[in-house]
C-alpha cells in the first residue's frame, strides 16, 4: 500500500482561532432559532450543545488537533486557499462522455480542487479500471472501487480480487466502495447483499483502506455489520449521501465514520436533515455531489456535477453560522486527514 502523509502543521493560537471561529469544532455550543437562510430554506430550532455534537472516540490519529491546519508546498506557511473536495462522484459514467474535460474545469474553476469518483457498477464489465484510468489521468481525481449493493449479485471472488489488483497497483485508488445495503430498491436479494457487504468489509480492512458506506432504508442493518465486520479496524470510513436520522450518525460517528451530506440537505423538505448537519461535529463532515445525481438548489432539474458540491457548503455554512471559506477548509481537511492525502501534491 503506497503511504500518504499530509503536509499537516498544528496551527498557532491566532491561527486556532481563525480556523475555529467562535469556537466552531471545539467547544461549539449555541442554539439555532428557526430562521430563513440564504440558500433559500427554513432549519428549525436545534440544540447544538447535544451529545452528537461532542465528536466521538475514532482512532486518535485523525485527531491530532480540533481543525489541523494544511499547508501547500508551493505556499509555503501560507494557509490553505479557498478550496473544496468532492468526497463522491461519478463522473467517469457515459453521462459524463460528451463533456467530462470541461467539467472537471468547471470544477477547477469553482475551487474544487479534489474529486473522489466512485466506481460502480458491473465489476466484470471495465468500470473499475474506467475509474482508475480517470483518477490517473487527471490531477486531483482518485478512486474508490468496490461493489454497489444494487450489484452484489454480480460479486464473487473474480471481483474480489480484480478490486484488490486494482488497489495494490494504483496509488490513486484510496478507498473500498461505494459498498452497503439498499433496501429501498431491492435490486439484489437482501441476503447477498448483506454477504457482500460483509465481504467487502473485511477485504477493506485486510488492504487497508477507508470504506465509503451506501445504506437505504437499511439503518439498523449496516449499523450491526459495521459493529461486527469494522469495529477494531482502526480505520475510518465514510457514510456517503447522509439522509438518516441523528441517532444513526451518532452511531456511525461512534464506529469511526465521517458524515457526507449531498444536494438533498438542499431540498425544501429536509429540514429534519438540516438538523442533523446542523449538529454533527464540523471535523466530521464532508460534501458531495453523488454526480450525476441529486443536484443541489439552485440547479434542481439539471445534471449533477462536481461544480455544485460548492452549493452544498453554502447551505452547511449558513446553517452553521460560519463563512464559506471555513466549511470549504473544514471539509477539505478533514478529507485530507481521513485519507492522509497531502492535497498539495494533487
Amino acid at each position: 500500500m503506497v503511504q500518504r502523509g499530509p503536509q499537516i502543521r498544528h496551527c498557532s493560537e491566532r491561527e486556532h482561532s481563525h480556523a475555529c471561529g467562535s469556537g466552531i469544532g471545539c467547544n461549539f455550543s449555541q442554539e439555532v432559532q428557526s430562521s430563513n437562510l440564504g440558500c433559500g430554506l427554513t432549519v428549525g430550532k436545534f440544540d447544538l450543545n447535544s451529545k452528537l455534537n461532542k465528536a466521538p472516540s475514532v482512532p486518535a490519529m485523525l485527531y491530532k488537533d480540533c481543525l489541523p491546519q494544511i499547508y501547500y508546498a508551493r505556499s509555503g506557511c501560507h494557509p490553505c486557499q479557498l478550496m473544496f473536495v468532492d468526497s463522491h462522484a461519478h463522473i467517469d459514467g457515459t453521462e459524463f462522455d460528451a463533456d467530462r474535460h470541461e467539467v472537471i474545469q468547471r470544477a477547477r474553476d469553482a475551487g474544487v480542487s479534489v474529486i473522489l469518483n466512485v466506481g460502480t457498477g458491473d465489476p466484470h464489465s471495465g468500470v473499475l479500471e474506467r475509474a482508475v484510468e480517470l483518477a490517473e489521468k487527471h490531477e486531483g481525481l482518485y478512486a474508490a472501487l468496490g461493489t454497489h449493493p444494487h450489484d452484489a449479485r454480480l460479486f464473487d471472488d473474480q471481483a474480489a480480487q480484480r478490486i484488490t489488483d486494482l488497489i495494490k497497483q494504483s496509488g490513486r485508488a484510496i478507498a473500498w466502495g461505494e459498498i452497503g445495503l439498499d433496501f429501498h430498491y431491492d435490486n439484489s436479494l437482501r441476503d447477498v447483499q448483506l454477504d457482500a457487504f460483509r465481504r467487502q468489509l473485511q477485504l477493506a480492512r485486510a488492504a487497508p483502506l477507508p470504506v465509503i458506506i451506501h445504506t437505504r432504508e437499511a439503518e439498523a442493518e449496516t449499523i450491526e455489520i459495521l459493529r461486527s465486520e469494522w469495529q477494531g479496524s482502526d480505520l475510518p470510513g465514510i457514510m456517503h449521501c447522509f439522509s438518516g436520522t441523528r441517532e444513526f450518525a451518532d452511531k456511525a460517528m461512534n464506529l469511526g465514520m465521517f458524515v457526507s451530506f449531498s444536494g438533498i440537505v438542499t431540498f425544501k423538505n429536509a429540514n429534519d436533515l438540516r438538523g442533523v448537519a446542523t449538529a454533527v461535529p464540523l471535523n466530521r463532515l464532508l460534501i458531495e455531489t453523488d454526480c450525476p445525481y441529486l443536484s443541489p438548489v439552485p440547479h434542481r432539474g439539471k445534471r449533477n456535477e462536481p461544480a455544485y458540491v460548492v452549493e452544498v457548503a453554502k447551505c452547511l455554512a449558513e446553517l452553521r453560522g460560519v463563512s464559506l471559506e471555513e466549511m470549504g477548509r473544514a471539509t477539505a481537511e478533514n478529507f485530507a486527514r481521513l485519507f492522509n492525502l497531502d492535497l498539495s501534491r494533487g
